[in-house]
């Protein structure tokens, strides 16, 4: 009886560091599969409207303009030139918040 419960003891141990382990590294591989925007709540504006591209090269925020805009990843990113739009649109991932 007492080499049941040992075993027993044994395989509770095993499952429950495989569930600690699986729910530490869950939020990890989640994350890493699908980066969030973020977004304003209502409208789906990336980085609240600003020029993501701008603080690269002006090295400073700038606000977009609504009708200079690019639709990546689920969101609406707005460029304050039609340059910046262009250069998003070539390499998001460059512009992007990281």
């Amino acid at each position: 009886m007492q080499s049941i419960v040992r075993v027993s003891k044994s395989r509770f141990c095993r499952v429950l560091a495989a569930a600690f382990v699986l729910a530490w590294a869950l939020p990890f591989t989640a994350s890493a599969a699908s980066p969030e925007i973020f977004t304003d709540s209502i409208r789906g504006v990336a980085i609240n409207g600003y020029d993501p591209v701008a603080y690269f090269t002006e090295r400073k925020p700038v606000a977009g303009k609504a009708d200079i805009a690019w639709s990546w990843k689920r969101a609406t990113w707005r460029f304050s030139t039609a340059q910046n739009r262009d250069a998003f649109q070539a390499s998001p991932e460059k512009y992007a918040p990281q």
